[in-house]
């Protein structure tokens, strides 16, 4: 699921995760690309658990395996007065 942030509303982002997976490298929308790009210098990963980074080209996400990690996974991208928020599950 992805909302981008319009006007004074925040955006989200819903990812659910199959059992098994050690690192990777979650691939992002197009549009929440185009909001990467253009937020520039000014956007900031607020929240994000040990293992979570935005990859350096703001197309994916990249989750390394951690035996300290815990689902659901919650952080926040924030641009000025623009947020997106990640929430990613672990699914059966």
């Amino acid at each position: 699921m992805l909302k981008l942030p319009q006007d004074n509303e925040a955006g989200a982002v819903h990812i659910a995760l199959r059992e098994g997976w050690a690192d990777a490298d979650i691939p992002l929308p197009a549009a929440l690309q185009n909001w990467l790009q253009a937020a520039g210098a000014s956007l900031r990963l607020q929240g994000a658990p040990d293992g979570v980074a935005l990859s350096p080209q703001r197309d994916a996400i990249r989750l390394t395996d951690s035996a300290l990690r815990r689902f659901p996974l919650q952080w926040a991208l924030q641009s000025g007065e623009q947020r997106v928020s990640f929430w990613i599950v672990q699914r059966p």
